[in-house]
């Protein structure tokens, strides 16, 4: 029979080991990046200096998405290499399209980084152009919650930690965006803004692990913490406490 020091030393080795693997592992495991399925090399539309690589082109990602009621049906776009480069989810409602249209169609278009770059970093691999178009009018965001609002992964050309940060760009400067690492090597935002995205490296390095994340991170250890607390306390007492007795049996006739 194992003992209760043991039985405490097994489980402070198995929350060691749970802890570690959330630590390591990605927040969400995208359905294209399996065992058996490697990423090919990044594909650049300019290739950083020093980088003398041969790759294909990068391609883009469409995706057309039916309207209902004037307002978009689920969109999803990923460009074709393996895996994708870039990838785009518009949640049903997220768009307003112009009166009459019967579809919209998202892009996201590969190009170098040009001036003005951010100041705060350097962009690593492309800057992706999102764009929605329609017939007859521009298309316009309107979903007013995160389940309505767009989403953006991005892969990044190595999977070197710290990792990147997201940026948008509105014309005239560079704005960071809450970023979340996604996978070994590809970042997740909220796009509240379609337009000009990138993936910049921060100055001095830059963390990609969101505050939810991390709240959620630490809320888990407290409660694996507390739950093995327990169950020690109880194997403990319940080996340490005496016997039950068993009801002494009443002697003498009935009357």
């Amino acid at each position: 029979m194992v003992d209760a020091v043991t039985l405490s030393r097994r489980f402070a080795v198995a929350v060691a080991l749970l802890t570690g693997a959330w630590l390591v592992s990605p927040a969400v495991v995208p359905i294209y990046d399996g065992p058996g399925q490697p990423d090919q090399p990044y594909r650049y539309v300019v290739r950083p200096p020093g980088d003398t690589k041969q790759t294909p082109d990068p391609t883009s990602a469409t995706a057309t998405m039916p309207i209902r009621n004037g307002v978009n049906t689920a969109g999803l776009a990923y460009s074709g290499e393996s895996g994708p480069q870039v990838r785009v989810y518009v949640p049903p409602g997220a768009l307003q399209a112009p009166p009459g249209a019967t579809s919209v169609q998202l892009t996201a278009t590969p190009s170098a980084p040009q001036a003005p770059l951010p100041s705060d970093g350097t962009i690593v691999g492309n800057v992706y152009t999102i764009a929605v178009s329609a017939p007859g009018g521009p298309v316009t965001i309107i979903g007013s919650n995160d389940d309505q609002t767009p989403t953006i992964q991005m892969r990044a050309p190595t999977a070197n930690q710290p990792g990147p940060v997201f940026e948008h760009f509105d014309g005239k400067k560079w704005t960071q965006s809450e970023t979340i690492r996604a996978g070994q090597d590809i970042y997740q935002t909220a796009a509240r803004q379609l337009g000009v995205w990138a993936l910049v490296q921060l100055k001095g390095g830059g963390s990609s692990l969101g505050g939810a994340q991390l709240a959620m991170l630490v809320i888990g250890i407290v409660i694996l913490a507390i739950v093995g607390i327990i169950m020690v306390v109880r194997i403990a007492r319940s080996r340490s406490a005496p016997p039950a007795r068993a009801p002494a049996k009443r002697s003498g006739a009935r009357r």
